[in-house]
Protein backbone atom coordinates (compact mmCIF):
# COMPACT_ATOMS: atom_id res chain seq x y z
CA UNK A 1 0.00 0.00 0.00
CA UNK A 2 1.31 3.42 -0.96
CA UNK A 3 1.64 5.75 2.04
CA UNK A 4 1.34 8.77 -0.24
CA UNK A 5 -1.41 11.15 1.02
CA UNK A 6 -1.68 9.21 4.29
CA UNK A 7 -0.95 10.74 7.69
CA UNK A 8 -0.89 8.68 10.87
CA UNK A 9 -1.53 10.36 14.23
CA UNK A 10 -1.18 8.56 17.56
CA UNK A 11 -3.27 9.67 20.55
CA UNK A 12 -2.71 7.42 23.54
CA UNK A 13 -3.62 3.91 22.42
CA UNK A 14 -5.55 5.18 19.38
CA UNK A 15 -4.27 5.55 15.84
CA UNK A 16 -5.93 8.04 13.52
CA UNK A 17 -5.30 7.56 9.81
CA UNK A 18 -6.02 10.55 7.58
CA UNK A 19 -6.25 9.99 3.83
CA UNK A 20 -5.86 13.12 1.71
CA UNK A 21 -8.19 12.68 -1.26
CA UNK A 22 -9.42 14.49 -4.35
CA UNK A 23 -13.15 14.59 -5.17
CA UNK A 24 -12.65 13.50 -8.77
CA UNK A 25 -9.84 10.97 -8.57
CA UNK A 26 -10.05 7.27 -9.28
CA UNK A 27 -6.78 6.82 -7.37
CA UNK A 28 -8.29 8.44 -4.25
CA UNK A 29 -11.29 6.11 -4.31
CA UNK A 30 -9.03 3.07 -4.76
CA UNK A 31 -6.75 4.22 -1.94
CA UNK A 32 -9.69 4.74 0.44
CA UNK A 33 -10.94 1.21 -0.28
CA UNK A 34 -7.47 -0.29 0.14
CA UNK A 35 -6.75 1.47 3.45
CA UNK A 36 -10.13 0.65 5.01
CA UNK A 37 -9.94 -3.01 3.96
CA UNK A 38 -6.35 -3.36 5.18
CA UNK A 39 -6.64 -1.41 8.45
CA UNK A 40 -10.24 -2.43 9.32
CA UNK A 41 -10.89 0.63 11.51
CA UNK A 42 -13.66 0.63 14.11
CA UNK A 43 -14.74 4.12 12.92
CA UNK A 44 -14.62 5.78 9.49
CA UNK A 45 -15.07 9.55 9.31
CA UNK A 46 -16.19 11.11 6.05
CA UNK A 47 -15.85 14.83 5.34
CA UNK A 48 -19.57 15.33 4.76
CA UNK A 49 -22.44 16.95 6.63
CA UNK A 50 -25.86 15.30 6.80
CA UNK A 51 -27.24 17.33 3.88
CA UNK A 52 -24.38 16.47 1.53
CA UNK A 53 -24.45 12.84 2.71
CA UNK A 54 -28.12 12.60 1.72
CA UNK A 55 -27.35 14.30 -1.58
CA UNK A 56 -24.44 12.03 -2.49
CA UNK A 57 -26.40 8.90 -1.56
CA UNK A 58 -29.54 9.90 -3.53
CA UNK A 59 -28.54 11.32 -6.92
CA UNK A 60 -32.08 12.41 -7.76
CA UNK A 61 -32.78 14.22 -4.47
CA UNK A 62 -32.81 17.60 -6.23
CA UNK A 63 -35.90 16.48 -8.17
CA UNK A 64 -37.82 16.31 -4.88
CA UNK A 65 -36.71 19.78 -3.77
CA UNK A 66 -39.34 22.40 -2.95
CA UNK A 67 -37.83 25.39 -4.78
CA UNK A 68 -40.34 27.78 -3.18
CA UNK A 69 -39.24 26.66 0.27
CA UNK A 70 -35.60 27.17 -0.71
CA UNK A 71 -36.37 30.76 -1.80
CA UNK A 72 -38.54 31.42 1.28
CA UNK A 73 -35.79 30.15 3.58
CA UNK A 74 -33.31 32.48 1.79
CA UNK A 75 -31.16 29.58 0.63
CA UNK A 76 -31.36 30.25 -3.12
CA UNK A 77 -27.82 31.65 -3.27
CA UNK A 78 -26.47 28.59 -1.50
CA UNK A 79 -28.39 26.34 -3.87
CA UNK A 80 -26.97 28.13 -6.94
CA UNK A 81 -23.40 27.93 -5.63
CA UNK A 82 -23.86 24.25 -4.83
CA UNK A 83 -25.31 23.56 -8.29
CA UNK A 84 -22.42 25.40 -9.96
CA UNK A 85 -19.78 23.46 -8.02
CA UNK A 86 -21.63 20.19 -8.56
CA UNK A 87 -21.95 20.79 -12.30
CA UNK A 88 -18.23 21.54 -12.62
CA UNK A 89 -17.29 18.42 -10.63
CA UNK A 90 -19.61 16.25 -12.73
CA UNK A 91 -18.04 17.48 -15.99
CA UNK A 92 -14.54 16.93 -14.66
CA UNK A 93 -15.44 13.49 -13.29
CA UNK A 94 -17.03 12.45 -16.58
CA UNK A 95 -13.76 13.27 -18.37
CA UNK A 96 -11.87 11.13 -15.86
CA UNK A 97 -14.35 8.24 -15.92
CA UNK A 98 -15.40 8.48 -12.27
CA UNK A 99 -18.37 9.68 -10.25
CA UNK A 100 -17.87 12.94 -8.29
CA UNK A 101 -17.27 12.20 -4.63
CA UNK A 102 -16.47 8.56 -5.39
CA UNK A 103 -13.82 8.55 -2.67
CA UNK A 104 -16.51 9.48 -0.12
CA UNK A 105 -18.97 6.95 -1.50
CA UNK A 106 -16.21 4.33 -1.37
CA UNK A 107 -15.46 5.23 2.25
CA UNK A 108 -19.14 4.88 3.15
CA UNK A 109 -19.48 1.55 1.32
CA UNK A 110 -16.24 0.15 2.73
CA UNK A 111 -17.20 1.18 6.28
CA UNK A 112 -20.52 -0.65 5.90
CA UNK A 113 -18.83 -3.74 4.40
CA UNK A 114 -16.49 -4.22 7.37
CA UNK A 115 -18.99 -3.07 10.01
CA UNK A 116 -17.23 0.16 10.97
CA UNK A 117 -19.15 2.99 12.59
CA UNK A 118 -19.68 5.83 10.09
CA UNK A 119 -19.22 9.40 11.31
CA UNK A 120 -20.14 12.41 9.19
CA UNK A 121 -17.37 14.82 10.11
CA UNK A 122 -18.13 18.20 8.57
CA UNK A 123 -20.20 21.23 9.44
CA UNK A 124 -23.29 22.18 7.48
CA UNK A 125 -22.32 23.33 3.98
CA UNK A 126 -24.54 26.40 4.31
CA UNK A 127 -22.33 27.70 7.14
CA UNK A 128 -19.26 27.28 4.94
CA UNK A 129 -20.92 29.04 1.98
CA UNK A 130 -22.16 31.81 4.28
CA UNK A 131 -18.64 32.46 5.58
CA UNK A 132 -17.28 32.55 2.03
CA UNK A 133 -20.07 34.80 0.82
CA UNK A 134 -19.94 37.29 3.71
CA UNK A 135 -16.16 37.28 4.13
Amino acid sequence: MSEQNITRIYQGDKEIIIIGTAHVSKHSAEQVKEVIELERPDTVCIELDEQRYQSIMADDQWKKMDIFKVIKDKRATFLLINLFISSYQKRLAKQMGIKPGQEMIQGIESAKEIGSRLVLADRNIQITFSRIWHG
